[in-house]
Formats: structure tokens, C-alpha cells, sequence
């Protein structure tokens, strides 16, 4: 056991470091303080980015041991890093509260570089304050379905459940990254969380997510989201973030309950894969927009690029919409309509050259067309 636990002032400071760390069973580092907590770094700083502190390659929390940097009465919860620019591997508790008395929950990190297994538990609560900040940051996570939160002796493996801990120790590799819903949601009541990978973060079909009035945000720093047939809900309100620089993928037809502010960012050029129902596009900025339809609402901005789904899409630029990239409809069978009578000047749509006013790329798979008036010119096989 380590402590740096002060029961007068701010806790204290306490690093694990190496090339493979753990806290192991039944250990406890505790950097709690009365006015403060403290910070504990396990195998590195944020993001591994802190040259003056050695990364490991391996870092464990076994399921029993624990790491404390509450503030006891007042303050806000401390920082805790675990680190590993290999494998994480987690399956202990963190605790990080804010004061009794006041003050805000902390900030806790839990990553792996390349893989991370989560399957422990965190808490950033603040009885009378703001709730921290959970942030988990492998280069790519897949969020299954098991709605059993898993806090024991295991980690999560491919495809959902529970696998034991490999007998080579607990220290090896997984090659993968996986994150139950279960697990998630039980994280969600105490914490807000910021999933970040490199890659594409993909949450499977019959995922179920519930914001529990926290905030959820994705992010993809180099790839996309992918949804699967996944539920996201919001039991007293709640916040969804998704940040992507290539796609997010909708098509599986995602449903966003209405209590649910969905909002995603695409980095200025990126791509949004609408789901296979009717759906409403209204470009109201430069790449700025809403995306409307029976499952949900997304706010969207940085969005260069907008694809339909297999059902009817209107695709609407109002007075100041604008797009950098392209709209195609992704139907047959149905019809996809671009929509420019918001424009309040000359509006040009050339069917031939597929281009039209202020979409800087072109259109495709569009079977109608709206213009505004007297002002508008149509050029193509079928205009007039």
C-alpha cells in the first residue's frame, strides 16, 4: 500500500512507474486530502504526453485493488492517470469525489495506447458540485452489448461477456479494445465520459446506452464512428458528443431518444452516412446543419459531406447553408430532393454537371429538385 493521504490540507502526490506497473490485489494508493485530492500517476502522465514521466508499456489494476484522490470535505477531486502506451488492462476502482462540503469531482484517465480493457469502476462524483471527468483513450474501442456491469475478476472480450484473465498473467496482450454498454452506463451515473480513440470507434448492434443526465462524448481523432442498431437513451436529460474526421455511420438506424442533445462534429470535411428511413436535411450554415428523422435528432457541424439512406431524403439549404463537400442520395425506388427555396438570391441547379448554388462539390442520386421562384435556374434533361 502507498499513501500521501492528508487529513488536513490537499492530498499529496504518489507515482507507479516502469516499464509493467500494477497495483495488484488488494493494494491501495490513496492521495486523499481534506481540502483536496491529490494526484496518483500509474504508468504515466495525460496521454502519456509528459516527457519528465517515464510511460509504461504495461499497466494492471487488479479487481481488487484501489487508487483514492477524494476530497473528504471540501475541494474538488484529484487527478488520476493510468497509463500504458502498450496494454491497459483495468479492473479495480478509482474513486476521485468532490468535497462532502463542496467542490467538483476530478479528472481520471484510464488508457491504453494501443489496447485497453476497461472492466472496473470509477468515481468523479460531487454531492454538492459538478461531476468530474472519466476519459478513456486507446487507438480503437468497440462498445458491445452485456448490460451486466462487469466489476469482477475479469475483462471484457470480443463480442460482449466476460473472458477470465489470461493465464500468461495480467500483463498480456488482447489485441483488441472493448468496452461493455454495462459496464459504460454504470460509469455514466457517476461520471462524465470522453471515449477517444485514433482509429474508428464502433458500438455494436443491441448496445444500449443511458446518459443518466451526463454527457458521452466520442471521439475519433484520425477515423469515424460507426452505430449499429444501438439505443442511446437519456433518463433525465443527457448529452451525446461525436467527433470524427473521416465518417459517422448512422445507417444501421441508431435510435436517439428525445430526451437525447445529439451533436456531432466532423472536423470540417467529414462525412455523414444517414440511416435507411426518411430523413430531413437542414443546412442552415457553412457545414452547419440538423439531421431529423423518426429515430432522432443530430445537430451537426464541420460536416463537408451528407448521404442519404435508403429512404426518401430532402436535403434543404436555407438562406445561409452552405456546403464544402458533396450531398448524394442513397436510394433507389424513392425520391431524394434537393431543396434551395430558402435562397434568397439567383439559385442555379445544372442537373447535367450535378452542381448547384453553394454546395461546392456536386449532388448525386437527387430525383427532385426545388428552386426559389423566378430566380432560379435549371439546367438539365428535365427542366422547366
Amino acid at each position: 500500500d502507498a499513501t500521501t493521504r492528508n487529513d488536513v490540507g490537499q492530498g499529496g502526490g504518489r507515482e507507479i512507474l516502469g516499464d509493467a506497473v500494477g497495483v495488484l490485489r488488494g493494494a491501495a494508493v490513496d492521495a486523499s486530502g481534506r481540502t483536496g485530492g491529490g494526484e496518483v500517476l500509474v504508468g504515466g502522465d495525460y496521454q502519456g504526453k509528459n516527457p519528465e514521466v517515464q510511460n509504461a508499456q504495461r499497466a494492471y489494476v487488479a479487481p481488487t485493488a484501489r487508487v483514492d484522490a477524494d476530497a473528504v470535505d471540501t475541494g474538488h477531486g484529484g487527478k488520476v492517470i493510468v497509463w500504458a502506451d502498450g496494454t491497459t488492462r483495468f479492473l479495480g476502482s478509482i474513486s476521485a469525489r468532490g468535497g462532502s462540503q463542496g467542490g467538483d469531482g476530478g479528472f481520471v484517465e484510464v488508457s491504453g495506447k494501443h489496447t485497453l480493457d476497461f472492466a472496473g469502476r470509477v468515481n468523479t462524483s460531487a454531492p454538492l458540485g459538478q461531476t468530474g471527468i472519466l476519459l478513456l483513450d486507446p487507438t480503437s474501442i468497440t462498445i458491445t452489448n452485456d448490460l451486466a456491469a462487469n466489476t469482477s475478476g475479469s475483462i471484457t472480450c470480443v463480442g460482449g461477456g466476460t473472458c477470465a484473465v489470461p493465464a500468461t498473467g495480467p500483463f498480456a496482450d488482447s489485441g483488441t479494445g472493448n468496452l461493455t454498454d454495462g459496464t459504460l452506463n454504470a460509469q455514466l451515473a457517476i461520471n462524465n465520459v470522453i471515449v477517444t480513440a485514433t482509429d474508428d470507434i464502433v458500438v455494436n448492434a443491441a448496445a444500449t446506452i443511458d446518459l443518466q443526465a451526463k454527457s458521452l462524448t466520442l471521439t475519433s481523432t484520425a477515423g469515424g464512428i460507426v452505430f449499429g442498431a444501438t439505443t442511446v437513451a437519456a433518463t433525465g436529460g443527457g448529452t451525446l458528443g461525436l467527433n470524427f474526421v473521416t465518417s459517422l455511420n448512422l445507417s444501421a438506424n441508431p435510435n436517439f431518444t428525445a430526451a437525447t442533445t445529439v451533436t456531432a462534429n466532423g472536423g470540417g470535411t467529414g462525412t455523414i452516412i444517414g440511416p435507411n428511413i426518411a430523413n430531413s436535411w437542414a443546412i442552415s450554415g457553412a457545414n452547419v446543419g440538423t439531421l431529423i428523422n423518426a429515430s432522432g435528432t443530430v445537430g451537426f457541424t464541420g460536416v463537408g459531406s451528407l448521404t442519404g439512406g435508403s429512404g426518401d431524403d430532402t436535403f434543404t439549404l436555407g438562406a445561409a447553408g452552405t456546403l464544402s463537400g458533396s450531398i448524394a442520395g442513397g436510394g433507389q425506388a424513392v425520391t431524394d430532393t434537393l431543396n434551395l427555396s430558402g435562397k434568397a438570391g439567383a439559385v442555379s441547379i445544372n442537373q447535367q454537371s450535378s452542381t448547384a448554388t453553394d454546395i461546392t462539390g456536386s449532388f448525386g442520386g437527387i430525383e427532385a429538385v426545388v428552386g426559389n421562384g423566378a430566380t432560379t435556374t435549371i439546367t438539365g434533361v428535365n427542366a422547366g
